[in-house]
């Protein structure tokens, strides 16, 4: 219906905040199941979550699943089951530019969604950057710094 279209329009327009803020946690699947052909590191909104889910938010809040060593029926202890093993890898934040480029190369089921998860960025990145004291990227194991450099 037309007032569901209006709602989940307001609501996209406010998704970002759940995966770019410090206090939530964002649990991915990055490994998909064989039979699925789109693969995880290839689709545009996982993408876009994980890129500001990266920015401010402690490691230890961006879990990935995949790396679940233990049946889920098997969990006893959540810290040391599932938080210490699935942290997931944190990337470079990207400025708005890096991120379009990047962006040119994942796929969308709608492909009017490009447009909007890029502008849902750039958005959020001002944003949430123009607040920013400071960046730590301490033990993030990255091999060469590239932050917000624009290509």
């Amino acid at each position: 219906s037309e007032a569901e279209d209006q709602d989940f329009q307001e609501a996209l327009s406010s998704l970002q905040f759940l995966y770019a803020h410090q206090q939530t946690w964002v649990w991915c699947l990055s490994t998909l199941p064989d039979y699925v052909t789109l693969k995880f590191d290839m689709r545009g909104w996982p993408h876009f979550e994980q890129s500001i889910s990266a920015w401010i938010k402690d490691r230890a809040k961006r879990l990935d699943l995949s790396l679940l060593a233990v049946h889920p029926d098997k969990v006893t202890n959540f810290y040391s089951d599932v938080e210490r093993v699935c942290i997931a890898a944190r990337p470079q934040p990207m400025t708005p530019a890096r991120f379009e480029l990047e962006l040119e190369q994942k796929v969308f089921t709608n492909g009017e969604d490009k447009e909007t998860v890029l502008q849902l960025y750039t958005n959020t990145f001002h944003e949430v950057m123009h607040g920013v004291q400071e960046l730590d990227f301490r033990g993030l194991n990255w091999s060469t710094i590239e932050v917000l450099i624009e290509t």
